[in-house]
């Protein structure tokens, strides 16, 4: 992938170079489908509450996958103090097709507190070993 844009040469080309300097790692670009090179890029997580249910929805683009060989894993975490984070699977979550290599997730947070009490989501990514 990083073969794909000239302007990475040497370290720049690894996983965990910043080469653009936007606070996003060549890995998370890969993962969103941005450009490592150019500073940017919209956000990769959106947070809503959901109209019918009033629970707390997370959104974000998911590169599609290869059945049975996954290149990436995303987990999506949620917490009420920013201390404990429960990691949420495949449950509760829709799939819409954005183009050939990427869908967008839509998960329902099953655990969506009462109004007075504060919900956090974080996706992490790592690589499938």
């Amino acid at each position: 992938w990083a073969a794909g844009f000239p302007a990475l040469t040497g370290a720049n080309r690894e996983p965990g170079a910043d080469p653009d300097g936007d606070g996003q790692t060549n890995l998370l670009e890969f993962a969103f489908g941005h450009d490592p090179a150019v500073a940017g890029g919209s956000p990769a997580l959106r947070g809503f509450i959901h109209p019918g249910t009033g629970r707390y929805c997370v959104e974000f683009p998911r590169r599609k996958q290869p059945p049975g060989a996954p290149v990436l894993i995303y987990d999506l975490q949620f917490s009420s103090d920013l201390v404990a984070w429960t990691t949420h699977t495949a449950s509760r979550f829709a799939l819409i097709d954005i183009n050939p290599e990427f869908e967008l997730v839509t998960f329902e947070d099953p655990l969506t507190p009462p109004a007075n009490r504060r919900r956090v989501a974080r996706l992490l990514i790592r690589p499938a070993l």
